[in-house]
């Protein structure tokens, strides 16, 4: 994962974990760690400040005002992100269900890159439903 969708990323889940009260303590404290290190590089704009203290921060909000470069290089607001991730269980070592799709499986419902990293299984009650078939190369 790239460092910025690493700090966006846990922002989200933190966000999404601390709104639902899913959370324990120990991931809402590291979410506020999180939270008051990326605070320094949204100064130059009020409404991704007010965003950030917001209960769901919304991602694109604070993407659109955030110093993506110097927030990047931010090696303790990295580990702080990962932190938070690995709090909630989302970490390296963890998988994690994104949830069911119904309907056409022959277009995307992802945006944005996607690992899966062991096996990825489709299915249904009436049977097996198989992804589109890659094209032949020759």
């Amino acid at each position: 994962m790239a460092d910025l969708d690493l700090i966006l990323t846990a922002l989200a889940a933190g966000g999404g974990a601390v709104a639902t009260a899913m959370a324990e303590q120990t991931a809402r404290d590291a979410y506020a760690v999180l939270k008051s290190l990326l605070r320094p590089y949204l100064r130059h704009s009020e409404a991704a400040l007010r965003e950030l203290d917001a209960d769901r921060p919304d991602r694109r909000v604070i993407e659109a005002h955030l110093d993506t470069d110097a927030a990047a290089g931010d090696r303790e607001l990295l580990a702080a992100a990962r932190a938070l991730l690995d709090e909630l269980g989302h970490g390296p070592a963890t998988s994690f269900s994104v949830g069911t799709v119904q309907g056409d499986l022959s277009t995307p419902h992802f945006r944005g890159p996607v690992t899966v990293h062991g096996d990825l299984h489709f299915g249904s009650r009436s049977g097996e439903v198989r992804p589109p078939a890659s094209p032949a190369t020759t």
